[in-house]
């Protein structure tokens, strides 16, 4: 791409949070890159099956609750960490919230009264839910991307002003691959 071939000379960097992974994004450094085994938390897993509706109702699937594709991020207006999960297999897209993001709480909602399913059949594997912090319009401060099989392998476009209340799709693409995801670059603005 044009912006990797010929960077500018000064790269803003303080439009979201950066991976320094590589020397891309730094111009000079003492720092010596240092890697570290990653360690279990010891209260694993911090999110586990355990109410009916993320039990799958076929009988050869498993009872599922994994943010699979959905997302998590914190959410500094709630001061929460929020994260959406596939609740059963391939069933429901389910909210959990959490102060640390070790200890989660499944909240009672109104969408599925008496539950935390935010999209009734809204969770495959292959969806991606994103907080736009930068979006003007704050009805449509949370996207969801979610692949819908039932329609020829293509994806839908939602959005939401609280990651609880899902619009109807606002489009629906062409057919494509299996495993499609979407994300947000802030350097590009896309």
């Amino acid at each position: 791409p044009p912006y990797l071939k010929q960077p500018p000379d000064v790269i803003s960097i303080d439009v979201g949070r950066q991976l320094f992974v590589d020397d891309f994004l730094i111009e000079e450094t003492n720092l010596t890159r240092e890697f570290h085994k990653p360690v279990y938390h010891s209260a694993n897993p911090v999110l586990t099956y355990d109410k009916p509706w993320e039990m799958s109702k076929a009988a050869d699937s498993l009872p599922t609750a994994c943010p699979y594709s959905g997302g998590i991020w914190y959410d500094p207006h709630r001061k929460k960490f929020r994260m959406w999960y596939m609740g059963g297999y391939i069933e429901h897209l389910c909210l959990a919230e959490s102060d640390d993001g070790i200890n989660w709480t499944k909240p009672n909602l109104d969408v599925v009264p008496g539950t935390n399913i935010v999209l009734n059949r809204g969770a495959t594997e292959s969806n991606s839910l994103l907080m736009d912090l930068q979006e003007p319009d704050l009805d449509r401060r949370f996207k969801y991307f979610l692949t819908n099989i039932g329609k020829g392998w293509k994806t839908e476009y939602r959005t939401s002003p609280d990651g609880v209340h899902w619009s109807d799709p606002h489009w629906l693409s062409g057919p494509h691959g299996d495993r499609t995801t979407v994300f947000h670059d802030p350097f590009r603005q896309r």
